[in-house]
């Protein structure tokens, strides 16, 4: 079956991107196509309450206003999508209600040449602050037309009509791996990126963007590898979440800001990401900023199943298991130590595939039995749940030596050793969390002599002391 929007979506795509094409090849000169308008009235009547979209450019000078790449841009588009031109200073009334309302309510006092498209909501258009050049400006517009052709079909672009799903295939039945991408809402924007002190990366995004949907698995994909990392990726859908896409000056999609690692980060700190689109460059570009901002991903105690497959249960991934002493035995402060070195650890491997996880010893006997943590405690074992196999460490406590371990796994210098295949899923049992606190004394109800020997109270005092 085919979908019609998906269709329609397609060939708007194609007749874009044949048309920019034809731009760049084949410079002809023409008529211009830019439209005028005779007085406000005439402005209403052909924008406001037209059916299609429309482009128009506010400018204040000869200079702006004679723009050749503007008036080539609209010969190339012709017939498709209106561009129009409205100099500010000859008209003056024409666009009040938009320009410059727009203008006093943004402070500046001064004439800009600006543009805005009118597409779906003419009471409410898009102020374009993208790239200047005529591709990316095209390339807005489309997004725009796609949008109005899916708003009259009354679906989601890329979704079906009516909201029906056809049938998965068996490849798509397979449980897939969690994803770590965070939405961002204007409900929790404040916590999952203001506050997180993590570097965090906003994808701004909106549904039936052709880019959009591009950047998606690579997105998706970074986050899974950063993930643990100190990096936080969020998507946000600005059509949903407009006024969160307007404080960034958000124009075009996909857009993707940066914000650097620390709590406490303020809407001016965000700035445009400078790399690739692609999942390897901005893990790496995540991850050194991510050490350059001091950024410590906090390493999660292991007190459930749930936990170890949080954290462990990726493809490719090593998990990393270091068990403590017990808190009557180090204290707060020792095991803060033990937790700093790994912490260090962590970071030395940020990247890799290893995934960090500590728990007290002794709580987990089953596991720790199973892994062969048995000759005292702290332990450090590494094992990959995807092949069911582990390699213990069992050497020094310390962080060279850890990395050395952790360097011969990778390496396959180091040797392993697979799970029991009777019982190869490791058994995690729920324990209460460590509440960072040193650990209470047990303290031994005192007994007398009496309760020690059994004597009870009708015995006779000359009877106590007789074996």
């Amino acid at each position: 079956n085919i979908n019609p929007i998906n269709s329609t979506m397609m060939v708007s795509s194609m007749l874009f991107l044949t048309l920019l094409l034809v731009a760049i090849s084949h410079a002809a000169a023409s008529t211009s196509a830019v439209e005028g308008f005779d007085s406000q009235a005439d402005f209403e009547e052909r924008v406001l309450k037209s059916d299609g979209v429309w482009l128009v450019q506010f400018c204040a000078n000869d200079k702006d206003c004679g723009s050749s790449s503007y008036s080539k841009m609209a010969d190339l588009i012709k017939g498709i999508i209106h561009v129009a031109r409205v100099d500010i200073t000859a008209t003056p009334d024409i666009g009040t209600s938009v320009y410059h309302s727009k203008k006093q309510s943004s402070g500046s006092g001064n004439h800009k040449t600006t543009m805005y498209i009118f597409g779906r909501d003419k009471m409410n258009p898009r102020h374009y602050t993208g790239a200047p050049d005529s591709e990316s400006i095209i390339q807005t517009l489309m997004d725009e037309t796609i949008q109005l052709i899916a708003h009259r079909a009354g679906v989601t672009p890329g979704g079906t009509p009516g909201g029906s799903n056809q049938k998965k295939s068996s490849s798509s039945r397979k449980k897939k791996p969690p994803n770590r991408v965070v939405e961002g809402t204007q409900a929790n924007y404040d916590e999952v990126v203001l506050n997180n002190p993590n570097v965090v990366l906003v994808a701004f995004t909106a549904p039936w963007c052709g880019y959009c949907k591009k950047l998606k698995p690579e997105w998706d994909e970074a986050a899974a590898q950063l993930y643990g990392q100190g990096v936080t990726l969020v998507n946000v859908d600005a059509t949903q979440h407009e006024a969160l896409a307007q404080q960034y000056g958000v124009s075009g999609y996909h857009t993707i800001k940066v914000f650097p690692g620390g709590n406490k980060k303020t809407h001016s700190m965000a700035y445009d990401l400078p790399v690739e689109r692609n999942a390897p460059t901005i893990a790496k570009f995540a991850l050194n900023l991510a050490d350059e901002t001091g950024v410590a991903a906090p390493i999660p105690e292991l007190i459930s199943q749930e936990v170890l497959q949080e954290t462990c249960g990726g493809a490719n991934q090593l998990c990393v298991l270091a068990a403590l002493p017990h808190i009557l035995e180090s204290t707060a402060a020792g095991r803060a130590k033990y937790q700093d070195m790994l912490a260090a650890v962590q970071k030395q491997f940020r990247g890799s595939a290893f995934r960090f996880l500590w728990l007290e010893g002794g709580k987990q006997l089953e596991l720790e039995t199973a892994l062969e943590l048995t000759f005292g405690y702290p332990a450090v074992v590494a094992v990959s749940l995807e092949r069911q196999a582990y390699s213990v460490w069992r050497g020094s406590f310390s962080e060279k030596g850890m990395a050395g371990f952790l360097n011969g796994v990778m390496t396959g210098r180091q040797s392993t050793v697979k799970l029991n295949p009777e019982s190869p899923q490791l058994v995690v049992q729920r324990a209460e969390p460590w509440d960072g606190k040193d650990g209470a004394p047990i303290e031994e109800e005192e007994m007398s002599l009496d309760e020690i020997m059994g004597w009870g109270d009708d015995d006779d005092d000359d009877d106590k002391g007789e074996l």
